[in-house]
């Protein structure tokens, strides 16, 4: 018992003191929201590696987040857009996107998951005989889009 004490102490030190920060995409905020009263969204996300690395944003609208139910919601038209479809970012750079929102403008609040994948850019020169296979890490990150209603109508009974 002492000794798996020890043991997790030890692996937590060496984590502490001996690995250094992580580096990878990060956005201003987990959880962006349009007012009413506006038709898009432009944000930055920044790069914080030591390489340049290729963005692809995409979208779908869900029912509700949080729950871990959110299923997507089949959407008959685009009711939101975004650009750039993709975009690289420089290292230690940021880049900024926007979120345009097309759909109905009624008293209905709707959510969207927004997922940013992020691909390494590496040089490597092709050779036609070359034997070795490549890996090349895909990260997917994602956040909540809500779009306020556009009719706002505050009644209290």
């Amino acid at each position: 018992m002492k000794m798996k004490y020890l043991f997790a102490i030890g692996i937590t030190y060496f984590f502490i003191f001996f690995t250094g920060p992580a580096k990878a995409v990060y956005f201003d905020s987990i959880i962006y929201e349009l007012d009413a009263n506006k038709d898009f969204l432009s944000k930055a996300i920044y790069n914080d590696t030591k390489q340049t690395n290729l963005y692809n944003i995409s979208a779908y609208k869900i029912h509700r987040p949080g729950d871990g139910n959110e299923g997507a919601v089949a959407e008959s038209g685009k009711e939101l857009m975004w650009s750039p479809l993709k975009f690289s970012v420089q290292p230690n750079g940021k880049e900024y996107f926007k979120l345009y929102y097309r759909g109905p403008e009624d008293n209905i609040e709707r959510y969207y998951r927004v997922i940013f994948k992020e691909v390494p850019l590496t040089m490597s020169p092709y050779h036609a005989r070359q034997k070795n296979t490549s890996i090349i890490p895909v990260v997917a990150m994602s956040t909540i889009f809500i779009v306020r209603p556009r009719k706002i109508d505050l009644k209290f009974e």
